[in-house]
């Protein structure tokens, strides 16, 4: 569904994007956009496998180097 962009245009959106931050003003917006909004038994699924992964890597990086 919408535009396919190319990988040449992913590329140079992602190098354009790269270290921008939001505003504190955004940031506010953003978190009152969320607030008591229930995630989905799915998505928690997900958030927790995410983290999990995460901590996996960050642990195996520790070990390698200690």
């Amino acid at each position: 569904m919408g535009y396919k962009m190319s990988e040449e245009t992913k590329a140079k959106l992602r190098l354009a994007m790269s270290g921008k931050k939001h505003s504190e003003e955004t940031l506010v917006k953003l978190r009152l956009a969320m607030t008591g909004k229930k995630l989905s038994p799915e998505s928690i699924a997900k958030m927790k496998e995410s983290l999990r992964k995460t901590w996996e890597t960050k642990l195996a990086k520790l070990v390698d180097e200690g």
